[in-house]
């Protein structure tokens, strides 16, 4: 997570890993601290047979997947409550 930190950016966590941040993270922006070592990696991953743009297009569909599962739990929470307190309405 600290190395994510830059200007401009947005990054959204989940509760647990906000929580742990706070709990010992360093806000300091060190976004692009690294790049040379940052390049080295990508190309030393690629020589052993790490396809990077995979593993960025997996994460990034296994993100946008837990988002909407949680969107959607969120909705039908709230569709929960909302039927509840119309059923207490009626009886007012």
């Amino acid at each position: 997570m600290d190395h994510l930190l830059g200007p401009e950016t947005v990054n959204t966590l989940p509760q647990v890993t906000l929580d742990a941040y706070r709990d010992h993270g360093q806000p300091i922006p060190r976004l692009e601290e690294g790049l040379d070592q940052a390049h080295e990696l990508f190309v030393k991953l690629a020589d052993v047979g790490i396809n990077m743009d995979e593993v960025m297009s997996q994460l990034l569909e296994d993100g946008v997947r837990l988002f909407a599962d949680s969107f959607s739990k969120l909705l039908e929470n709230i569709g929960r409550k909302r039927t509840r307190l119309l059923r207490g309405w009626g009886h007012r």
